[in-house]
């Protein structure tokens, strides 16, 4: 026979576990959307970035046109990416982008995600209107050595 105190220790656990799961899943959720950017440009190391070209080396890179509120239409940004890429009620569509096509490095960011900081640049295509005038942005690796870079395997720099 079970007494009462069994089974309210039974069920107050159960609700705190419950509880405590809920209070995990609302914040971790929260945590996954990226925040406001802060501008960076002026810092060390991102400074050398600046004005930086590139060289578009590989062949899967398109350009995702991403809307800030569904269901609104029209995207606000555009984000570059290679491989598998992204698929949500957020990408308005895609564009491939060709090899060869040339971006400048205008700008580098930072912005907080569940992982921590995330650095990412905002670039300008030479010669080509596939951004249709929203800002493009570039995430960044980070260098083992200290700093941030574009995908080697990606992006190959142009020296003028």
């Amino acid at each position: 026979m079970t007494s009462q105190h069994m089974l309210w220790s039974l069920f107050s656990g159960r609700a705190l576990r419950c509880i405590a799961l809920c209070c995990a899943l609302v914040g971790s959720a929260s945590a996954c959307i990226r925040t406001s950017s802060t501008d960076v440009s002026e810092e060390a190391p991102y400074r050398e970035l600046i004005g930086s070209e590139y060289r578009v080396d590989a062949t899967n890179v398109n350009a995702y046109f991403i809307r800030d509120n569904y269901p609104d239409r029209e995207p606000t940004s555009v984000t570059l990416m290679s491989g598998v890429g992204i698929a949500n009620r957020f990408v308005a569509f895609r564009r491939h982008v060709q090899p060869g096509s040339v971006i400048r490095i205008v700008s580098v960011r930072r912005s907080w995600e569940l992982t921590g900081r995330f650095y990412y640049c905002v670039v300008e295509f030479e010669n080509t209107d596939i951004s249709r005038g929203l800002p493009v942005e570039v995430g960044l690796n980070s260098k083992s050595g200290g700093g941030v870079e574009l995908d080697p395997f990606i992006f190959k720099s142009i020296q003028r």
